[in-house]
């Protein structure tokens, strides 16, 4: 909200003061010695001031004041959930074509983070709501905020399967770990350290391991795996996934 125009004048009440808003003739009379002139968006000059005495001035030169209307709250990108390990989507926010825009991670909006259209969220577990106000002409708007969520996300790796071509449990199911891990790779060792399976770089799901090697069908038994995860964050996985009847 604007603060109304309020001017004081001296003299006996009561008193009249004639002005422009933005070059349209107007004019309040009050008994008070502090006259508001309201707070309409729009430039003002004062052009008269006379008191009950017909005491007038006229010759008042430029006083002219300007209000200038809060610009609206900036649009700004929709509230997001990331795994800790995946880099986000940078934020953007919008407002007026000559608009200052900023960024802030309090509502108290004290301590800005950040300037400018663009916004990379932190990787921070739980949610984390950011504020953004755009300025202009000297006025600020309300804010307008966006929440974003980082969680720890897991696989689950199973221990065994059944690759029996019943069409149930025939593969060894890592499931998501190519959506939570674009980097993945997974490697398959038999019992003499031979590399049986390795998968394509974040392409585990399209073709999970299905107990073979070569075409041919593994024995049943105990297999040693490693699961690289390469998001600089979470270590590797290391265990045994057996083959099971």
């Amino acid at each position: 909200m604007i603060a109304p125009i309020i001017i004081n004048v001296v003299g006996s009440a009561p008193y009249n003061v004639s002005y422009t808003l933005d070059g349209v003739g107007n004019s309040v009379t009050s008994n008070q010695s502090s006259i508001s002139l309201g707070s309409n968006q729009g430039s003002y000059v004062l052009t008269q001031v006379s008191d009950q005495n017909c005491l007038q001035n006229s010759n008042l030169g430029s006083a002219s004041i300007v209000i200038n209307s809060i610009p609206n709250s900036p649009q700004v990108s929709n509230d997001s959930s990331y795994c800790l390990n995946y880099t986000p989507d940078t934020l953007v926010a919008s407002g007026n074509l000559n608009s200052a825009i900023t960024w802030y991670d309090q509502s108290s909006l004290q301590n800005p983070i950040q300037s400018g259209m663009y916004y990379l969220p932190d990787n921070i577990l739980g949610a984390t709501i950011y504020y953004v106000v755009q300025e202009e002409n000297a006025c600020v708007s309300a804010p307008n905020d966006v929440t974003i969520s980082f969680e720890n996300c897991e696989v689950i790796i199973p221990t065994a399967f059944t690759p029996d071509g019943d069409n149930v449990n025939d593969t060894w199911i890592l499931d998501g770990i190519d959506g939570i891990f674009p980097n993945n790779i997974v490697y398959i060792y038999n019992r003499w350290g031979n590399v049986i399976y390795q998968s394509q770089q974040g392409n585990y799901e399209t073709k999970s391991w299905d107990g073979k090697y070569e075409e041919k069908q593994m024995p049943v038994g105990s297999y040693y795996f490693i699961i690289e995860f390469n998001d600089d964050q979470t270590q590797n996985k290391t265990g045994i996934v057996s083959i099971v009847k």
